[in-house]
Formats: structure tokens, sequence, C-alpha cells
């Protein structure tokens, strides 16, 4: 019996150093009150505290009162953790994650605190929920209340144990320490994508999280000697969500940055580069169309991207005004990269629907396209012009709407671009000349003869 209890005795004693303990302090952890202070007030008051700090946030977003049964409650204010389950205590982690989650938005707010103070008191989660009760306040990590809330926290085992210095000094870390943080710590660099990854994924006001992450990961990115493929597949969550339709324009935005930067730092696969693409342009909404469409241009200049992706493609002609976005960015910026891929898309579409001659005929008309940009285009007008000619599964109509639609664009290139239209419809006519492609050169002869000389065709 007694090499029994020896045993059971030595089992308990390595559950309960694995467990983690609260320090030890000459008074009650608060954020509230001084230490010593808060061992005088029961945990009713506290309770009372919290609630009222709870109803206040219920007041400015509805979203709080999923967690007034499961934390809030009278019921739920007598329960003692340290008594529950595994499988109570998962739930609770999670309606706890949960709850901090959403209040990061609301960190910097005295209701925020005043819940804060009695999650500490009923719930301990600055021993038991240390990785989400920090996460809740890094966005705000420059702040005298985030520093009171590491000093409060158990950081052995945790993600954030590397904060042990603010803990002890009470400064408040800088951002570059965080940097390098992610820069060197695989782990941490995870964990914070993650964060990132269900800031971006929280509807509502997110307050500075957005902000915070989005200028986090990358300027981790920009400070790393190189991109391993480790870290893209970190930032995937981050980026799915960030660019979805659902999320807000502050997430949207930063996705925007760190997709920008992600490219501009590693050779992405071909799917993923893709994947981006039709990210950006489906996601794009105001006010950050001209972002939007800045970010097409990196991921498409510094990826190579020769063609845009069919359903990017359809997603960024509904755009709303955008000829004059395109305009805009090419007055800004060198943009062939994304101008050449569009219009050629933009030509070869332009026969199936009203809406993409009219956007086509938009761009011609209002961005000052460059000789390059102007070539591409006369080639795909060309190309869409002969496919009658080329394609057994043409029909007649379809091949003389394409003719007729590169006819008005053709017109409209050499009323808005002449001198560029002119070298673009000489160097086109004398490659099909040497190509010996008769059709092509009677269709431009007949489209350009009022104002252009034919090269190779009948001139001496």
């Amino acid at each position: 019996m007694s090499a029994y209890v020896s045993s059971l005795a030595s089992q308990l004693q390595i559950v309960a150093a694995a467990a983690p303990t609260e320090e030890r302090l000459k008074g009650k952890a608060s954020l509230l009150y001084e230490i010593k202070e808060a061992a005088d007030i029961d945990l009713q008051t506290i309770y009372a505290v919290g609630l009222q700090g709870f109803t206040e946030l219920v007041r400015l977003d509805g979203r709080f009162e999923a967690y007034s049964r499961t934390l809030f409650s009278r019921n739920a204010s007598e329960v003692n953790r340290e008594l529950l389950d595994k499988e109570a205590n998962v739930k609770m982690d999670a309606s706890i994650t949960g709850y901090l989650r959403l209040l990061s938005g609301f960190f910097l707010t005295a209701a925020a605190t005043k819940t804060l103070e009695y999650l500490i008191r009923r719930y301990k989660i600055h021993v038991y929920n240390v990785d989400a009760a920090i996460t809740c306040a890094l966005p705000y990590h420059s702040t005298p209340e985030f520093v009171k809330l590491v000093q409060l926290a158990n950081l052995d085992g945790t993600s954030f144990y590397f904060l042990k210095q603010v803990k002890e000094v009470g400064a408040a870390p800088p951002r570059d320490q965080l940097v390098v943080r992610c820069c060197n710590d695989g782990a941490f660099l995870s964990f914070v994508c993650d964060a990132a990854a269900s800031s971006a994924s929280t509807k509502g006001v997110p307050g500075a999280a957005s902000a915070f992450y989005a200028v986090l990961l990358t300027e981790s990115l920009a400070a790393m000697p190189r991109v391993t493929a480790g870290v893209v597949p970190r930032l995937l969550p981050y980026l799915e969500a960030g660019l979805a339709p659902a999320a807000s324009a502050e997430q949207y935005a930063g996705a925007l940055i760190v997709a920008t930067q992600l490219a501009s730092r590693a050779p992405l696969a071909a799917p993923l580069t893709e994947a981006l693409i039709e990210g950006v342009a489906k996601g794009a909404r105001s006010p950050l169309h001209a972002q939007s469409l800045q970010a097409l241009l990196a991921l498409c200049q510094t990826q190579a991207v020769k063609d845009l992706p069919s359903r990017a493609f359809k997603h960024l002609v509904k755009l709303p005004d955008l000829p004059s976005h395109l305009a805009d960015l090419c007055r800004g910026y060198r943009a062939d990269a994304l101008t050449v891929p569009l219009v050629r898309a933009l030509a070869a579409s332009a026969a199936q629907h009203v809406n993409y001659e009219r956007v086509l005929a938009g761009v011609v008309q209002e961005a000052p396209l460059t000789a390059v940009a102007v070539t591409a285009l006369v080639r795909a007008l060309v190309a869409l012009a002969g496919e009658g000619a080329d394609s057994a599964g043409a029909t007649p109509a379809g091949a003389e709407a394409g003719k007729e639609v590169a006819a008005r664009t053709l017109r409209l290139l050499d009323a808005h671009h002449p001198a560029a239209a002119s070298a673009a419809v000489d160097t086109v006519l004398s490659e099909a000349a040497a190509a010996a492609s008769e059709f092509l050169v009677v269709t431009l002869k007949t489209v350009t003869s009022s104002s252009h000389p034919q090269p190779g065709v009948g001139c001496p």
C-alpha cells in the first residue's frame, strides 16, 4: 500500500509541475487596483464591476451578448475552473479565447478593462489563457495597459516568454523587437500569422488590430534576409481571410500590403500567384480601387504574369470606373505589366459582351497607354478579327462581330493614340505580311487605310 501511495504522490507531483501556476503576489492580480488593495476586494464586487463593463460593451457591439451566459452570468461567476474536468475547461478556454478576440478592438476602453479585471480574478486568464490575453492586447503593445497585463501574466511556456524583460523592467516593447522575433522565431511567426488570420476573419470594426498585423507582417517580410518556403504557407490563411469580400476595408487594405510585400520578396508558385490576383480583384471595394490596381500591378510585375487569370479578369472588369483608375495608375507608374495583359484580355472578350467592349473603349480613351500596350492591343484585335477565318467552330455572325469590334477599337486607338497606333499597325502589318496572312492584312488595310499607308501591301 505504501508503495502505491508513493507512486500516486509522485504522479500528482508531475501533474502539478506541468500545470501553469499563479505567481505569488502580496495581494491579488489586478488591472484596476494595486495588488494589495485588490486583496481586500471580494469576488462579488469584482463580478459587479466586470458585469458593468460587459453591459457597456454589449451596447457598443451586440456580438458580445453571446458571452453573457458562458462567462458573465451569475452561475458562471460561481464556477471555479480549477475544479472542472478537462472537457469543461476546454469549453471554457474556447469561450474565453473568442471573447478576447472580439475584445481586442475595444482593449483601451474602460469597459474592456473592467471585464478583464473580472476574467483575471474569476478565471485566472493571466495564468491559463496567457496567449489569448496578450494577443488581445498586442496591437496596443506601446501602451501602459499592455505593460500592466504582461506584468501580471505567467509567461513561462507561452508564445510570449520573450517579454520577460517587459515584465521585469516595465518598459513597453518597441515594434522592431516584435519584428526581430518574427524573423528569428518560426513558432512566434506562426502564432502571429494565426492571430492575424483570426483578426481578419472577425467581422465588424477590428480597431487597431488590422493595421497592426499588416504593418508587423510587412516589416517582418522586409527584414528577413530571405523569405523561405516555410514562411509562405503561414501567411496564406491571413491573406485568404483579408482578401475575402466579407472582410472589412481595413482588413482588405492590410492584406493588400502584405501580399504586395510577399510578392516583392519571393517567387511564388503559379497557382498561388493566380489565387492572389483573383483575391485582390474579387475583394476590391471602395475606397480602395486605386490601391487594388496598384497591388495587381505589383503582383503582375514581380511574378512576371503574362495573362490575367480568367476569373480575376471577370471580377476586374466589374470594377466601377476601371478606365479612369487605370489611367491614374498609368500616370503614376510604369504599368505595362498590368495594362498589357488587361488590354489583351479585353480585346479577346470584346465581341462576347457589350460591357467588355465598353470597358476597352474607356481604357483606350482615358488611359495614357504606352507604345508597348498599344502594340499588344493591336495584335489582340487582329487576332479577334481573324477568329472567323482561323476557327472551324466560329459562326459567320460571330466572325463578323469580331471584325466590327476590332474595327471600332482600332479607330479609337487612331483617334486617341495616333503615333503609337500608327507604329503598332505598321509593325503588325509587316508581321502579318511576313506570315503570308492575307486575311489579316486586308482587315487592317480596310480599317486603317484612311490614315495609314500599308507597308508590304501594294507599296513601292
